[in-house]
């Protein structure tokens, strides 16, 4: 989970499961709190998650906005005792805890309240439509790049495959057999997936690779994982690297790092969520040229989210355009014209 819930959930961890043991342990850790420091523990806890509410990325505001809140919950709740109790006393914790329970399960459940509906839609995102309408197939040994503009669902398109997104509607399948149906974990043996962000880690070059391994783990990693992982460390010419923490390396070896995490799931498929972002573009062709390799000398297929046309004419094989959430051509390399490039993109160029 340090690594960032994509990355767990493309390793076959059962991200809402561990969610909802942490909501709970944090749930009866605020009650032990709450019955030895009384009141002020329990505003603790629910103050700052209302004003995380209200102030939003702003985190200036954060400490302020949570005093103000805080104290008001405070006064509410003791007013609110002193009328409802009469001439008698009510105390202000029960007052403060039928405020402040509905907020707290509001926050534990807030993060299963994604709206999806039947229908054409493939994938919602608070009711509006952010993929409709999508069909396509790949063959084994081919990269498919899926291009598109900013917000056409390249992202979330490569997400629903591997079910990092639940999709509302639709089915994927992988030889014919639907990846709905699988555990996460078979899933993750199948797809290996390259996040578009994979954060700072403390992990070296080997701990990484070898926690590709995870969706084959029983109880703990064995020789043969440790043995893959270095052969694919080999493969890829990462040796001298393999004892460097991954922080302290260049974009583009880091990105090479999270593409042998991906192979070491042994999939039968890669997603790539924009493998080339940030790069120069000697790393951008090092890092696509790699994929080509890849999907060559070992027989996968690749879907990759692409923003550079050029670069995915250079090694792709078919090529399939996003436009307003849905599918606007599915093509190979010899039939891109200036007709799709100008629809889907909105500018002009000149056909040679």
């Amino acid at each position: 989970m340090a690594s960032g819930e994509e990355t767990a959930r493309g390793l076959g961890v059962r991200v809402e499961r561990l969610r909802m043991l942490g909501m709970t342990a944090a749930a009866l850790m605020a009650a032990l709190v709450t019955a030895f420091h009384g009141v002020i523990a329990f505003v603790g806890l629910i103050a700052p998650h209302m004003a995380r509410r209200l102030a939003g990325e702003e985190h200036g505001l954060l400490i302020p906005y949570t005093a103000v809140l805080g104290s008001l919950l405070l006064l509410t709740a003791d007013t609110l005792g002193r009328v409802l109790a009469g001439s008698g006393s009510l105390p202000v914790g029960v007052v403060t805890s039928f405020l402040g329970a509905p907020m707290f399960l509001y926050l534990l459940v807030r993060g299963y309240n994604n709206e999806a509906c039947g229908g054409r839609h493939l994938f919602l995102y608070k009711s509006d439509p952010v993929l409709a309408d999508v069909t396509f197939s790949l063959e084994k040994g081919q990269v498919l790049c899926v291009l598109g503009k900013n917000g056409a669902g390249k992202s979330t398109l490569l997400k629903c495959l591997n079910r990092i997104l639940v999709p509302a509607g639709g089915t994927v399948r992988l030889d014919g057999n639907s990846l709905a149906d699988m555990p996460r974990k078979n899933v993750a043996k199948q797809m290996g997936y390259v996040p578009q962000r994979h954060g700072e880690s403390r992990l070296t070059v080997f701990q990484t690779v070898l926690m590709g391994r995870r969706p084959h783990m029983k109880w703990a990693m064995t020789d043969k994982d440790h043995d893959i992982a270095e052969q694919i460390i080999d493969r890829l010419g990462l040796n001298r690297l393999a004892m460097r923490p991954v922080a302290s390396l260049s974009g583009g070896e880091q990105q090479k790092v999270i593409i042998a995490r991906a192979l070491a799931q042994s999939p039968r498929m890669l997603l790539l969520d924009e493998p080339t972002s940030s790069l120069d573009l000697k790393n951008q062709l090092e890092v696509m040229g790699l994929v080509r390799q890849v999907v060559d000398t070992q027989g996968l297929s690749a879907i990759v989210a692409i923003h550079d046309l050029n670069t995915a004419v250079r090694f792709g094989d078919s090529f399939l355009f996003l436009q307003n959430h849905c599918i606007q051509a599915v093509t190979g390399r010899n039939n891109i014209d200036a007709g799709i490039i100008r629809q889907v993109y909105g500018v002009r160029v000149a056909s040679r």
